[in-house]
């Protein structure tokens, strides 16, 4: 869970991320992937997102898609995602 302004607020695949803001987070081919999260559940509310990320335990990146969702939680805007590898 990310809220609006980048912060990863819960990661359970890499807990040191969170607390952290991640705005300028890139995958391997440079593509900024939590300014596409914000972007797409922003303008859209849901969408999914496509980038390439390491599977936890391998050093070879491949393909992961990432359902995110905006949530407004007393009038605070969050960005909910889930993703899964190919």
């Amino acid at each position: 869970m990310d809220s609006a302004d980048g912060i990863e607020w819960v990661n359970a695949g890499q807990p040191t991320l969170e607390g952290k803001s991640l705005l300028d987070l890139k995958d391997v081919n440079g593509k900024r992937v939590m300014k596409e999260y914000l972007d797409a559940a922003l303008a859209q509310r849901k969408a999914w997102v496509d980038y390439a990320w390491y599977k936890p335990g391998s050093n070879t990146p491949t393909g992961k898609h990432t359902y995110v969702r905006k949530a407004v939680f007393k009038d605070k805007t969050y960005v909910l995602g889930a993703g899964f590898y190919d």
